[in-house]
């Protein structure tokens, strides 16, 4: 493996930033560890991500997640609902990117050059359209072409729900990063992670249950094939002498005009403040219709460390193996950095990563210049102010 030296770029990441050009708030699981409770305890969505609940943002934020608590008058003037049945929301993030990731090349290949940039990731407004204490609407969009629309309907046994329209697809962990490779090589990386189709979820003591029926076509508004995808996962959680425990694991199968793909794959949290630890694993199969097949495997990985009120350091591994019968190129990332909530609705990221690559993956075309980012080793630092409401 060669390594291109670090010395070229200070600070990260600047063709990450063009892959997150379009993009829909994910969640942040270690929350869900620490409280030990689901997703819609902070979102509306019951699978996280996007508009956050009013509990969230008049109490949890302001309370119990940032630094500086919000004075008597701040709070009073607090109030996400425009009206008894509109609730809006907000998310705003703006990155800082620099590397020495060699993908833009002059003719002189051993000389990459190398870019560092600010980026406008994100800017997401969100509507929730309340008919009645069980039935609501939902609207999420963005900057560029990401979005999510769906209605609402806690109708079924068990506090469950049926949700229809478009959103992500209910596997594994709705991480914050989209980078990460069990979101990146699942195909959940923005701004084609969304899909059309029915979900159905219950809640039965300390299990929670989804399950989707979409079309297997993300990204795209209509389906190109006449079958569907399924989407399943299911999760436990306890508390044994103080230590919160969760897991659970995920399934994928769809169909489409390029063959069979299946997915699956555990995920687990464990949790004993300060620290927290979530992690995902996942297997891909792929049959396609020219009769080859391949399996691939990643997972991923977050441990933090809550220093005080508003302050984690995070580490995080991924791995990557694109074809496990043969030494087909891994990947790994490792990372790490701060994440700071100064004030109510203000985060600041920090974070560094090294990634280490094997070349030589077969059936990529690892002599063509664009493919060189995935052969050599390099490092990135990545900075991210993220206003959220």
């Amino acid at each position: 493996m060669r390594s291109v030296g670090f010395g070229k770029a200070v600070a990260a990441l600047s063709v990450m930033g063009m892959l997150f050009a379009a993009v829909i708030a994910h969640t942040v699981p270690r929350y869900s560890a620490r409280y030990e409770q689901d997703c819609n305890l902070c979102h509306f969505n019951p699978t996280g991500g996007g508009h956050r609940s009013t509990y969230a943002t008049q109490y949890l934020v302001p309370d119990e997640m940032a630094m500086r608590s919000l004075s008597d008058e701040e709070r009073e003037n607090l109030s996400p609902e425009i009206s008894n049945s509109v609730t809006i929301g907000a998310d705003l993030r703006t990155f800082f990117f620099s590397s020495d990731l060699p993908l833009f090349y002059s003719s002189d290949l051993d000389n990459p050059l190398i870019s560092e940039d600010f980026f406008q990731m994100q800017g997401n407004l969100y509507l929730a359209f309340q008919m009645t204490n069980r039935i609501s609407a939902h609207m999420s969009r963005g900057i560029t072409s990401s979005f999510e629309l769906f209605g609402l309907a806690y109708v079924l046994p068990m506090n469950g729900y049926v949700k229809v329209g478009r959103f992500v697809p209910p596997y594994g962990w709705r991480l914050d990063d989209h980078t990460a490779f069990v979101r990146d090589f699942m195909g959940f990386f923005p701004p084609g992670h969304t899909d059309v189709g029915l979900e159905l979820g219950t809640y039965p003591g300390e299990f929670w249950f989804n399950l989707a029926v979409m079309n297997g076509q993300n990204g795209s508004i209509r389906d190109a094939n006449d079958n569907l995808a399924l989407v399943g996962r299911g999760f436990y959680r306890t508390n044994l002498g103080g230590v919160a425990l969760g897991a659970g694991a995920s399934v994928l199968r769809n169909v489409d005009l390029a063959g069979e793909r299946v997915a699956w794959g555990p995920l687990a949290y464990l949790h004993l403040d300060p620290v927290t630890w979530i992690g995902e694993f996942d297997v891909s199969r792929t049959d396609s219709t020219a009769g080859e097949t391949g399996k691939s495997w990643f997972t991923s990985h977050e441990l933090t460390v809550r220093l005080r009120q508003g302050l984690d350091l995070k580490g995080t591994f991924d791995f990557w193996d694109p074809e496990r019968k043969v030494d087909s190129g891994q990947r790994m990332r490792y990372g790490v950095g701060v994440d700071v909530m100064p004030y109510p609705f203000v985060r600041i990221d920090v974070r560094m990563n090294f990634y280490r690559n094997q070349a030589g993956a077969e059936g990529m075309a690892f002599d063509d210049p664009r493919y060189l980012r995935h052969r050599d080793d390099y490092n990135q630092i990545v900075g991210q102010v993220h206003f959220f409401y």
